[in-house]
């Protein structure tokens, strides 16, 4: 049996136990997840498993390789920011293990093709913006970086990104 439910987690009521819930790149809109863990892990059969997904940090990486050498005065404060982000992904996966007995962590890679730079731009600025950067407004010759950039080594628009797959087990 399969189904999916639509909602706040936190004002869901489940009606059953399940053998399986799956949280697809959620983790980053939950305030509570420690909470929210705990609240899921008592909707799972005993042996049951959650699953979560979200992006791993190779996209923020790469970009901030990008945004270094396109803006070198800006490097220690972008670094900075990676950082950051890094230390966020290390406590999410600390707050999985706090909850669940076993968790493990496959990770996966994915090429981001784009039909223009302003393609890559836009879907780059989110990331760009946890890494303290706006590439749109502030930094709005980075769409022609980009441009002269891949058209320097002859690639198509395209940037190299990871996603992390979390089976949490009670």
């Amino acid at each position: 049996q399969f189904g999916f439910m639509w909602g706040d987690l936190n004002e869901l009521d489940y009606p059953q136990k399940y053998d399986c819930i799956f949280l697809n790149h959620l983790i980053f809109y939950l305030e509570n997840q420690t909470g929210t863990y705990t609240r899921l892990k008592s909707y799972l059969n005993p042996g049951g498993r959650m699953i979560t997904t979200w992006g791993g940090l190779l996209l923020a990486e790469n970009l901030m390789t990008l945004l270094c050498e396109h803006a070198p005065e800006e490097q220690k404060l972008i670094k900075a920011h990676f950082m950051e982000l890094k230390k966020e992904m290390e406590q999410r996966e600390k707050e999985l293990k706090q909850v669940f007995s076993e968790v493990a962590l496959y990770k996966y890679p994915a090429v981001l093709h784009f039909e223009t730079a302003k393609e890559m731009v836009d879907y780059l600025e989110p990331v760009a913006k946890k890494l303290g950067v706006n590439i749109s407004d502030g930094m709005p010759s980075f769409e022609k970086f980009l441009e002269e950039k891949f058209m320097e080594i002859g690639e198509e628009f395209h940037i190299v990104r990871d996603g992390y797959l979390y089976v949490c087990k009670g």
